[in-house]
């Protein structure tokens, strides 16, 4: 198997984490279900699953700190 291969699903996995990352920004729950996509492509042996968490861990907690200054003002 090559390198570069992904197991079934993982593609999908990935896709998923980067779009609900996106609506991470503005919804903090979309956030947590794209490190659930990200880390469940990241543990089928996917290198974007990996990025893909990241990238979902860092806009949720920007969507968690844009939440917060919005309801305290």
């Amino acid at each position: 198997m090559p390198a570069e291969a992904e197991l079934p699903g993982a593609r999908a996995l990935w896709i998923l984490a980067f779009t609900f990352a996106a609506l991470g920004l503005f919804f903090p729950l979309a956030g947590l279900i794209a490190i659930g996509c990200g880390a469940m492509a990241w543990r089928k042996g996917s290198g974007r699953g990996r990025i893909a968490t990241f990238v979902a861990l860092a806009t949720t907690l920007v969507g968690l700190i844009i939440t917060i200054v919005l309801v305290t003002t």
